[in-house]
């Protein structure tokens, strides 16, 4: 969902991702910077609780989703660390897949998220990356049908559906 107002001082840990961004379009209400720069402290946080738990899966996996957010090279180690942590985790595996698929990593990349998205914890959101890496493999028709269990989830957010009916209409 866009950021429209602060974060505020909130519990993260149970968070494996942040996608910081606004609206766009007509009638799009503002992004202010300090409601990112206060996103970007608690990377800081993170790496301070990462010194104290190294090998906590979760600090990991969310401060590699962190970097990844901002284009930092170090996402993808801790990623792979987070994810040999705890490697039955759908959502650890889901960060290190959208990051290999940012890398063009695809070989690598479409295992760990098919595995994820049809696991017992597989969300909408796991099977829109999945549909997104085959997607880019040339793999039109897995794609299709990654996109058709997303449309037929009926928990999938908004933001999620949106982004798979917009996947399907390129893939016609």
């Amino acid at each position: 969902e866009p950021l429209i107002g602060p974060v505020g001082n909130v519990d993260l840990s149970a968070i494996h991702w942040a996608i910081v961004g606004g609206e766009s379009g007509r009638g799009a209400r503002p992004i202010r910077e300090a409601w990112i720069d206060e996103i970007y402290g608690q990377c800081a946080e993170y790496e301070t609780a990462l010194k104290q738990r190294p090998n906590d899966a979760v600090l990991l996996n969310n401060l590699a989703w962190l970097y990844h957010e901002k284009s930092d090279a170090r996402a993808l180690d801790l990623a792979r660390r987070a994810n040999s942590l705890a490697p039955r985790n759908a959502a650890i595996a889901d960060t290190l897949g959208v990051i290999l698929v940012a890398k063009n990593a695809l070989d690598e990349a479409i295992p760990l998220l098919r595995e994820a998205a049809n696991g017992p914890a597989g969300t909408a959101e796991i099977q829109y990356h999945l549909a997104d890496a085959l997607r880019r493999k040339g793999d039109s028709g897995g794609a299709r049908e990654a996109v058709q269990r997303v449309l037929a989830d009926t928990k999938a957010s908004q933001d999620v559906r949106a982004r798979a009916e917009a996947l399907a209409r390129e893939l016609r």
